[in-house]
């Protein structure tokens, strides 16, 4: 907060007679410490149900409703500590009535799901279930008892990472028979 001693009187002479003059100036010079007090005040629970900013204007609303003769203060750290304790109350009032009331009680939330955890529960993953799994391996092996010998070699070969031209080398075939195989591997659409 950078504000000149001798030019605070004149500042706070502005605030009391026409404060939309004023209110930038002390809006610029003392925001950012408010700001500040709130965040570090503000409890972690809260963080997603309230912007600190939106503190920050309540403050702010707080000093220029206050009565022109209560608006006086003798130095810039007085004003300071009196902006900053009021955004301690602000933010204490939002905590107790979010953490102490039985009414907003944000301990008290659970996700939709039932679970603690967030993202837990009973939800769904990406990773296929142990029955998809063994049901996929028996389709595999099902469907290669039922091919040739070199075709069983070809999907073997494939499954194991190496590449269809290492393939063809490996069964002295050409690079299209391997991909003719592959092809035969796809499944069928009817139509």
């Amino acid at each position: 907060m950078h504000v000149d001693s001798r030019e605070f009187p004149e500042l706070m002479e502005r605030v009391r007679t026409s404060p939309e003059d004023a209110a930038r100036e002390l809006v610029d010079k003392y925001g950012d410490h408010i700001l500040r007090v709130v965040r570090r005040k503000l409890h972690q629970k809260l963080r997603s149900k309230f912007d600190s900013h939106d503190f920050v204007q309540a403050v702010w609303a707080s000093f220029f409703a206050l009565p022109p003769d209560r608006v006086k203060f003798e130095r810039p750290e007085d004003l300071a500590a009196f902006l900053m304790q009021l955004a301690r109350n602000k933010v204490v009032d939002a905590v107790r009535q979010r953490l102490q009331t039985a009414r907003y009680d944000v301990t008290r939330e659970q996700p939709l799901d039932g679970s603690q955890a967030p993202g837990g529960g009973n939800l769904p993953g990406r990773e296929p279930t142990a029955s998809q799994v063994a049901m996929a391996r028996e389709e595999w092996e099902r469907h290669l008892r039922e091919q040739p010998a070199q075709y069983r070699h070809v999907f073997l070969s494939l499954h194991r990472g190496r590449t269809a031209e290492e393939i063809a080398r490996e069964l002295n075939v050409s690079l299209r028979t391997v991909y003719r195989v592959l092809r035969h591997m796809q499944p069928r659409s009817e139509s």
